[in-house]
């Protein structure tokens, strides 16, 4: 997180983070060999990635409220997914 990115809100916080997961070629052969023997459709896992972006500001002394938005591409590694997801946490502090 970094602090200080706005000089007159120098008790907020910015955050950013990123995340990419591989599936495993052992994975991959697995569900290739589950679709061809079973003739049931189904995902052949590549990866997943993640990109994560937070705000912590602070409304007054000792209360927080924080945002927070993360992009998902291939969740669970299913390439005919992606997802957006919205969050929010308050915090108080006395």
């Amino acid at each position: 997180m970094f602090a200080g990115l706005i000089s007159h809100r120098p008790d907020d916080k910015f955050g950013a983070s990123v995340m990419y997961a591989r599936f495993s070629d052992s994975i991959r052969a697995f569900d290739q060999d589950k679709v061809l023997f079973t003739g049931v459709p189904g995902p052949i896992r590549d990866y997943e990635a993640n990109l994560e972006l937070t705000y912590q500001a602070q409304i007054i002394p000792g209360w927080y409220v924080q945002p927070n938005l993360q992009f998902i591409w291939h969740p669970s590694g299913d390439a005919s997914k992606n997802a957006t997801v919205m969050g929010a946490r308050s915090l108080w502090r006395f």
